[in-house]
């Protein structure tokens, strides 16, 4: 299973433990099966979560995973993973920010 689809069941998991309020309990952090999957996803093979990074990861994911990027970037010790967020980040925040700029401009003005 590639990465792709691996983190998109994983972040399924995520939805569906937020939603029985799972993070609100004292060791969450510690003992949650999908945050302990996120984690030993990216830190398995630095080029697969590059890989990932570059080419596949949406915004949404992006959002789950700035949760756990601390944990990650501790294990893989890599400036390529840093590097490789922050030009993710940039690319996700400027097809949004066309997203944005294209849809507002077709919502009906108010006067």
């Amino acid at each position: 299973m590639s990465v792709k689809d691996e983190y998109a069941e994983i972040v399924k998991q995520l939805v569906e433990e937020e939603k029985k309020c799972l993070p609100e309990l004292p060791d969450y952090w510690e003992t949650s099966p999908a945050i302990n999957a996120e984690i030993a996803l990216f830190t398995r093979d630095l080029r697969e979560t590059v890989q990932f990074l570059d080419n596949d990861c949406t915004a949404e994911q992006l959002i789950w995973l700035s949760e756990v990027f601390e944990e990650i970037s501790a294990k893989l010790q890599s400036w390529e993973f840093i590097d490789a967020l922050k030009k993710a980040a940039d690319r996700l925040s400027k097809s949004v920010s066309h997203t944005e700029s294209a849809t507002s401009s077709l919502s009906p003005r108010v006067s």
